[in-house]
């Protein structure tokens, strides 16, 4: 398993990952990027395992990244790049610093959701989630909506990891801790598998 952690506009994050057994290479990738207005999150699963997965993986971020708009921009964008080549699923989050402001678009198995800690014990938002296969089968493109309060979490995973793993969560002051439990305690064996999760600081650093 691998470990990443930082901070990037307005999100404290960790993220861990881990490829399929019998792979040196993990299909599943991610990006974080922040402007002025936004925070960017995105997570890309290759389609399959190993160095082809990971090549289309890497090929759907660098085109999210550069991509300009929303969310489902970004995701039309990796279609783009993705056509005729081996498909992913792809999953793109935008967090307003200002605001706390969430906006999703998600197409084949990459969940998300939001923490609202207005609520005791913890509740969770999941996010609409769009079937299809971007580089392939691309639906029309719809956006949801949430908001995260200061201090709340936001998170995003592949379908290496089961969904069950919000009821589950515990203790969430370490988020290296964190993503490392949540891929050991409910990772898929056969799968790669890759969460992110991000504290809402709510400023621009």
């Amino acid at each position: 398993m691998e470990l990443r952690s930082g901070r990037t506009g307005c999100l404290q994050w960790a993220v861990a990952f881990v490829a399929a057994p019998g792979e040196q290479s993990c299909g599943d990738g991610w990006l974080v990027r922040a402007d002025e207005a936004t925070t960017f999150v995105a997570v890309v699963d290759g389609l399959g395992h190993g160095d082809s997965a990971r090549a289309a993986a890497d090929r759907a971020l660098a085109s999210i990244d550069r991509a300009p708009g929303g969310p489902a921009d970004k995701v039309k964008a990796a279609h783009e790049t993705l056509l005729r080549l081996r498909g992913a699923a792809v999953g793109v989050m935008a967090v307003r610093p200002d605001t706390g402001a969430v906006r999703w678009c998600g197409v084949g198995n990459v969940e998300a959701a939001v923490e609202d800690t207005r609520e005791a014990p913890r509740r969770w938002r999941r996010l609409f989630l769009q079937s299809g296969l971007v580089g392939h089968r691309l639906p029309v493109l719809r956006e949801a909506s949430s908001h995260v309060d200061a201090g709340g979490l936001i998170v995003v995973s592949t379908d290496g990891v089961r969904a069950e793993f919000l009821d589950d969560l515990g203790a969430t002051g370490d988020l290296n801790a964190l993503t490392e439990r949540i891929v050991s305690g409910h990772r898929r064996d056969a799968d790669d598998a890759l969460v992110f999760v991000g504290r809402f600081e709510g400023g621009v650093r």
